[in-house]
């Protein structure tokens, strides 16, 4: 767990639940298996045939994830704009050199626990 994230009790265990800005810009530790509270922003098709799904955490952390397909627990597409509690493997940070030098975190084997819902933006 970083230094600016908590553990949060939920149905599914702890939750990391960021306490406040980290100017590293990362979530987890490289290597943590945990569960994140994130907001799917949209995803992008790559020419090799798997999709780069975008999150990012309360605090506008970025997180990003490969795959062919990502479903809620009810077996249905995530939604852009929805909120899901998701279990997931911290695999790398880095910085992306093609989106201003931001700050990703990369997890893998990412698995949706539970949707949340979707803040009416109004």
């Amino acid at each position: 767990m970083s230094a600016h994230s908590r553990k949060v009790k939920s149905e599914f265990g702890n939750v990391s639940r960021p306490k406040s800005i980290d100017e590293k810009g990362w979530i987890g530790a490289e290597g943590e298996r945990g569960i994140f509270f994130l907001k799917y922003t949209g995803h992008r098709s790559t020419t090799k045939g798997f999709n780069v799904y975008n999150f990012i955490d309360e605090i506008g952390n970025k997180v990003i994830s490969f795959g062919n397909g990502l479903y809620d627990e009810d077996d249905k597409e995530v939604q852009s704009g929805y909120c899901y509690l998701a279990k997931a493997t911290v695999k790398r940070h880095q910085v992306n050199d093609y989106e201003n030098n931001s700050k990703d975190t990369v997890v893998n084997r990412i698995k949706i626990l539970k949707t949340i819902g979707k803040k009416d933006e109004s």
